[in-house]
């Protein structure tokens, strides 16, 4: 169960609405980034500083009680963390720290964030770190890696996650638009976000191919069969508006197990970027 902490009264309106959630047979719920952002309001996406708890969505120590209360009542816990980019507001890395990003890579954020320089990879290492440890989160959703474009460092962030934290299960799961599964095998990331069986779907009960929908628009049924008995619809490649552009993935994904695609109908994007939502 996705949930934005904002729209539920903060770390504290969700450890009172956890009962409720749990009496659904809810067994995780995944929050929305809860890092600090410019302003009041926001989905998470914007973020600036990583180490930071939103202030607007409650204390530290809020979070930390409402993890646990999730905990005792049988209920997981997982944290969507965004590395690919920083906020516009309220970001200034930029002007004291010139070497965090390669200026020259361009993004729709600016200058890609240089993950391959090794204190800018622990910086965000440690992050995910802080999460598991200090919060005690069962595990992390890492936003739109297709746009950190580096399999090294996410490699290498599983690796050190993975020996770190030993006393329990993480379950750390992907946004990859490339639809990479050799990201996707043991001691590595457990699951991907599964776009393909939404956009799919969602073509076929709204006929809607515009934007990124246009990649499912011909044969519509067809690609969802093949979603349902494989995996993924675009095997071997990303999809063609998502990576235009970048070197194809050859790993075909039907021989990964099926615990390794999280589906859905919807999400908050899905539903908050439609005018009538």
């Amino acid at each position: 169960m996705e949930v934005h902490a904002g729209t539920m009264g903060g770390f504290a309106g969700i450890t009172a609405r956890l009962p409720e959630i749990a009496a659904l047979g809810v067994t995780a719920i995944e929050l929305m980034p809860v890092a600090a952002f410019g302003g009041k309001r926001n989905w998470g996406y914007d973020g600036v500083l990583p180490y930071a708890v939103a202030e607007s969505y409650g204390k530290p120590d809020e979070l930390r009680a409402m993890v646990d209360a999730a905990h005792a009542l049988g209920v997981a816990v997982l944290l969507d963390v965004v590395y690919n980019h920083f906020g516009p507001d309220g970001n200034y890395l930029g002007a004291y720290a010139g070497s965090f990003f390669h200026k020259d890579v361009d993004t729709p954020w600016g200058g890609a964030v240089a993950v391959d320089v090794e204190p800018v990879a622990r910086y965000f290492i440690d992050n995910a770190l802080m999460w598991l440890t200090d919060y005690r989160i069962d595990g992390l959703r890492f936003d739109a890696v297709h746009a950190i474009d580096n399999d090294r460092f996410l490699d290498a962030m599983a690796a050190e996650i993975r020996a770190t934290v030993t006393d329990r299960p993480v379950h750390l799961v992907l946004e990859n638009e490339r639809n990479d599964a050799d990201r996707l095998r043991p001691g590595v990331y457990d699951a991907q976000w599964n776009d393909d069986f939404h956009n799919v779907l969602h073509v076929l009960l709204t006929g809607e191919t515009s934007a990124y929908y246009a990649d499912f628009a011909d044969r519509p049924a067809e690609r969802l069969a093949r979603c349902l008995g494989e995996g993924f619809i675009y095997q071997g490649r990303g999809r063609p508006i998502m990576t235009a552009g970048r070197a194809a993935r050859r790993a075909r994904t039907f021989h990964r197990p099926r615990s390794c695609r999280f589906s859905r109908t919807t999400t908050r994007s899905a539903t908050g970027r439609l005018a009538s939502g």
